[in-house]
C-alpha cells in the first residue's frame, strides 16, 4: 500500500467518513484537537515517524497531510 493509500486510510478512521480523497477538505467541525492526536499517533505507529502537531492542526486538505509525510 502506498503512503497516499495509508494516510487516507488513517483519516477515513479517525473523521469516520468513507471516500475520503487526497482532496478531501478537512473543516474545523472534523478536524478536531482529538482528530489532530489520533492522526498523531497513527502516523508515528504506521511510519515510525513524528510530524509537527502545529502542521498537521493546520492543514486544510487530506493532501497537506499526505505531504507532511512523503
Amino acid at each position: 500500500m502506498s503512503n497516499t493509500a495509508k494516510v487516507i486510510e488513517i483519516v477515513q478512521d479517525i473523521i469516520e467518513m468513507d471516500n475520503v480523497t487526497a482532496s478531501t477538505i478537512l473543516t474545523e467541525d472534523i478536524w478536531d484537537s482529538f482528530a489532530v492526536i489520533s492522526f498523531l499517533s497513527s502516523v508515528q505507529t504506521e511510519f515510525n515517524t513524528v510530524v509537527d502537531a502545529e502542521k498537521v492542526s493546520n492543514v486544510e486538505t487530506v493532501q497537506e497531510l499526505i505531504e507532511l509525510i512523503s
